[in-house]
């Protein structure tokens, strides 16, 4: 009784030891000088009759710092709740809820956005999508 205790004790405290892990570059190498940049954007910049639960995709060329993402993406208007996650290279964004109906809004993507050696984004990016059939092109006629 007592050995399969001690088993599943140390079964158990090695898979704890083994399965954490930091996400983050190797160390060494040549020195990273180049800016992260965007690769892809799924949906598409523009999009419009997106789906009210339907997550934004940015892809970069390489990973980011976690600690600079959050502070640099900000919704247009601000008063959307969202839930920002990180995979790899990719920022997900997704509505808590929904997008708003019938509505309107941007993701700006700002300056402060860095990659894991400091290297900021050369320029902010917005990004424009609408949960209606048409996208304002902001002219008020």
């Amino acid at each position: 009784m007592i050995v399969k205790f001690l088993e599943k004790y140390v079964f158990v405290s090695l898979l704890l030891i083994f399965s954490c892990a930091v996400k983050s570059l190797p160390s060494g190498g040549s020195q990273d000088l180049v800016a992260p940049y965007i690769k892809s954007i799924s949906p598409l910049n523009g999009t419009t009759d997106l789906s009210l639960k339907k997550s934004i995709e940015i892809d970069f060329n390489e990973m980011l710092d976690p600690n600079s993402i959050k502070s640099s993406i900000e919704m247009i208007p601000n008063d959307i709740d969202i839930k920002i996650n990180t995979f790899g290279k990719k920022i997900i964004i997704k509505p808590r809820k929904q997008w708003p109906k019938e509505f309107d809004f941007k993701i700006k993507i700002k300056r402060g956005l860095t990659d894991y050696k400091g290297n900021i984004i050369k320029k902010s990016h917005l990004l424009s999508y609408s949960t209606s059939s048409n996208l304002s092109n902001g002219l008020i006629k």
